[in-house]
Formats: C-alpha cells, structure tokens, sequence
C-alpha cells in the first residue's frame, strides 16, 4: 500500500470508516481492507494509547530505523514544506511482510530553510505545530537514540562543508 498523504493530522483517529480518511491519505494502490484497518489502528494507537502502550507498539507499526533516517534528513534539509509542517510531500508505504509504515522524501525543493516560517528550528522538536504523531515519537528514547544517532552520523560523514563545496563545484 503507498499514500501520499497531505495533512498535519498524520495517524489521528478519525473512526472506523474509511472515507473519512481516503482524501487525507491519497492511496496510490489499491488498498485491501486490511491495509485500511492497519492506518486507522495506527491512528487509534497515536491518539488515544497510553505512553506505555504508545511506546511498546509503535514499533510494530512504524519501522523506527527507517523514520529515524527519514526525520534526520528532513531535519538536517531544514524542510518544513513536509511532514514537519503542513504534512505534505512525503509517501508513506506499508511493507507488505512486516506491516509497518516507511516513509519516502518526495519534493525537496523548499529545503535548506527555503520556506516561511521555517523559524526555531530545532533538532529535539523540529516540527510547528501540534503534531501528536511526531509529539509522541519523539518523547520515545527507542526512536530519540536512533534519530539522535543518524543526525551524529550525517554530521560527520555526510553534511559536512568540504564535501558541499565539492559537489557544488561538480554540478557548476
């Protein structure tokens, strides 16, 4: 199953019916109804799971390594024309083996704080708003080391200036 969604109640729990939800997620695919049932299951978990529940079933729903890897690029690309901001410009794919959600980048082109309102941002909480979904994540240490991990990692290998100035210097 791959969605586009658009809207910056990413997993909120709007019922039991589907069409309260098709417009905001955009399916790509068809979708079987127990694909269907799986989003709003997350939806139920983000909005109404105590933290406990929250924090010991999250993993079964969203591949926290993948988020992880997707949040510190989103960060690192200060993008809040996505997910971090009005929810938009982003795929999300339900693998179809271990039934969690990954995401997928799609449409950069407001990245490196080309965007308004892009102000105070920060790596601990990079979204505006009141996001639940992210809120929730975020607060989690199993999701926080992993995401803090990658951004460690992109810091020291991958956004570093020399190597900026090179590929810049390539593509001129």
């Amino acid at each position: 199953a791959i969605f586009k969604p658009s809207t910056s109640e990413l997993f909120t729990d709007w019922g039991t019916d589907w069409a309260t939800y098709n417009q905001a997620y955009d399916p790509k695919t068809e979708l079987t109804d127990a694909q269907k049932q799986r989003v709003m299951a997350l939806g139920k978990l983000v909005s109404s799971a105590t933290d406990a529940e929250f924090a010991a079933t999250i993993g079964s729903f969203v591949d926290l390594d993948s988020f992880a890897r997707y949040s510190a690029v989103l960060v690192w690309l200060a993008n809040h024309d996505s997910l971090l901001q009005n929810g938009q410009n982003f795929y999300t794919y339900l693998h179809p083996t271990t039934n969690r959600m990954h995401f997928i980048a799609w449409d950069q082109d407001f990245s490196f704080g080309n965007v308004r309102n892009n102000g105070g941002l920060s790596i601990h909480d990079p979204w505006s708003g009141n996001n639940r979904f992210l809120s929730r994540l975020y607060k989690l240490e199993a999701f926080r080391s992993k995401y803090l991990a990658r951004m460690t990692e992109f810091s020291e290998r991958l956004f570093v200036p020399e190597r900026f100035a090179q590929q810049v210097g390539e593509i001129g």
